[in-house]
């Protein structure tokens, strides 16, 4: 079987499809990763293609605001919470020369099935073109089945240009939510973290001294607001027993001015490895970052600023694995408030060991087959 990925031309969008493309290949499948140039330098061990060769993400988002300049403005007037506007922006990239590559690849390496990303609908309009099943991979707790049908209609310029109708007539989800978290919306699997490869530090593999938590906002966050959410967050961390690990990446640590003793400037480090040596995290409620946590089962403090981040901030807040915090507003309280809540560890263990209970994706991988055989 042959099965084509299609992931969003982002990082964190195609990092939760990766254990399933490899649970396909350990299994004897073959696996296309098709998607751009820029998201393919990320390390897989996969078989990659390039659908639009000179792909600037800075550029396509220039393009929609030049196309649709009323709505961009909307979105930027109110809180960033509805993912209609965004939906129909990914759509209209999709439409473009990006979708027209993917529908290139696609009939020339022939898949039997293809599996694209939650709300990246060129996915969607290439197993249409193709015959084939499509199958919608979820990222985090997000519902966006209707989202994705509008996406399609939106689309109609590409599929009028490569003669697509419908939509695929065998098509599904997959879901990474754990049930207590989320009513299952497709066929379940194991959210197993990606993160890519990476040299571990030779002192992430030591054992702490003292509890530990660490801190990340993920790749986009930052270069919004700057670092000064950091800066206050250093500022209450000196008064918890703790170490602080900042895995920030590439951000000016300078501009933070001197750290408190017990607080570590870990660059970029592989997420599943530093939180499995620590005991609580905080984080901007990114997909990733909440579901790599939610597996390391460690309590976590989630600072939702936009898209599916306040969904993920309600699922793990009411499941009562999390607490809610904000940017500027961190207090020493809350960071202590991860450490000795019993209630808060308890439940981030509970929900570990729910989804080591659930679907692996090499079990995911043989109910595939499935559908090709249907």
């Amino acid at each position: 079987m042959r099965v084509l990925f299609a992931p969003n031309p982002h990082p964190s969008h195609m990092a939760p499809l990766v254990p399933l493309a490899w649970g396909l290949r350990a299994a004897g499948h073959e696996v296309l990763l098709a998607t751009t140039r820029d998201i393919l330098v990320q390390p897989t061990g996969l078989h990659v293609a390039d659908i639009q060769p000179g792909f600037d993400m800075n550029q396509a988002r220039q393009d929609l605001e030049r196309d649709h300049p009323d709505l961009i403005r909307e979105l930027a007037s109110k809180p960033f919470t509805e993912m209609e506007g965004p939906s129909f922006l990914w759509a209209r990239m999709g439409a473009g020369p990006i979708g027209d590559g993917l529908i290139d690849v696609a009939q020339a390496w022939r898949p039997d099935l293809i599996v694209y990303s939650q709300l990246w609908p060129a996915g969607l309009v290439a197993a249409a073109k193709l015959g084939v099943p499509a199958v919608s991979h979820g990222i985090g707790f997000m519902r966006t089945r209707d989202l994705e049908d509008q996406q399609f209609a939106d689309m109609a310029d590409i599929r009028e240009r490569h003669g697509v109708g419908g939509i695929p007539e065998i098509r599904l989800t997959v879901d990474v939510s754990p049930e207590s978290m989320a009513e299952s919306d497709g066929w379940n699997v194991r959210y197993m973290p990606h993160n890519g490869g990476g040299e571990i530090p030779r002192w992430l593999l030591d054992k702490p001294e003292r509890k530990r938590i660490t801190v990340t906002f993920g790749t986009m966050l930052l270069k919004r607001v700057g670092v000064e959410p950091v800066r206050r967050l250093v500022s209450e961390a000196a008064k918890v027993d703790a170490e602080f690990i900042l895995a920030l990446g590439k951000v000016d640590y300078d501009a933070l001015g001197p750290l408190p003793r017990n607080v570590k400037l870990g660059g970029w480090l592989p997420l599943t490895a530093v939180l499995q040596t620590s005991d609580a995290v905080v984080h901007h409620a990114g997909s990733g970052t909440t579901f790599t946590a939610l597996h390391a089962g460690i309590p976590q403090m989630l600072m939702p600023a936009f898209a599916d981040q306040f969904a993920n901030t309600k699922a793990a807040v009411d499941r009562g694995g999390a607490i809610e915090g904000a940017l500027h507003e961190v207090t020493a309280d809350q960071l202590d408030q991860l450490l000795t809540d019993e209630t808060l560890v308890k439940s981030a263990r509970d929900i570990r060991l729910e989804m080591a209970g659930m679907p692996t994706p090499a079990h995911l991988a043989r109910k595939l087959e499935t559908l090709v055989a249907a």
